[in-house]
């Protein structure tokens, strides 16, 4: 009971924090979207610092799950980029928010890259090389944001945007950021 007490206020910051960004997203305002007293949040999570790191958690392993579907490059990045019309907006403003937050908070910047440095072995696994992981890292991260502040960056165009960009070989001088 304790853990999906837990899940379910994590579920409820991930919202308030999408919603109405860090300062907004109070212990009052977390509480009511979650039907409970401010008391019982304190309960599960000794303040909005603990909350946020286990936000992370929980927004890595959402997309932990949606890539490991994913056997090569193309499909990876489909994935990846997936800000289709059933997207999980909620979800990308929640990044967002977590992005600008480990600005103030060291200890979630350094979080935030360990995930980072997962994704990049992630995509190197299915056949990136440093550079073009990082390149779709950039990709992935700037769309997210923008998918977040703005819907029209939604409906599929993020993945049909980076599919132009043609990924050239490990040692073919370059990658080719124009349209094939």
């Amino acid at each position: 009971m304790r853990e999906e007490r837990r899940q379910q206020l994590v579920v409820a910051f991930e919202e308030v924090l999408g919603e109405l960004g860090y300062e907004g997203a109070t212990v009052a305002r977390l509480a009511e979207v979650a039907h409970l007293s401010p008391g019982l949040v304190h309960h599960y999570f000794r303040d909005k610092d603990e909350l946020t790191e286990e936000l992370l958690t929980h927004l890595v392993r959402k997309l932990v799950r949606r890539l490991a579907r994913a056997r090569d490059l193309p499909t990876l990045l489909d994935t990846a980029l997936s800000l289709g019309p059933n997207s999980d907006t909620r979800a990308a403003r929640a990044w967002v928010g977590v992005f600008a937050e480990s600005m103030r908070r060291p200890d979630l910047r350094r979080l935030l890259q360990v995930t980072l440095g997962r994704f990049q072995r992630a995509l190197q696994r299915t056949g990136a090389d440093d550079e073009q992981a990082l390149l779709l890292i950039a990709l992935t991260t700037g769309f997210l944001v923008l998918g977040a502040i703005d819907p029209r960056f939604t409906g599929g165009r993020a993945a049909e945007l980076a599919r132009r960009v043609r990924l050239e070989p490990k040692g073919s001088g370059h990658t080719d950021a124009t349209s094939e």
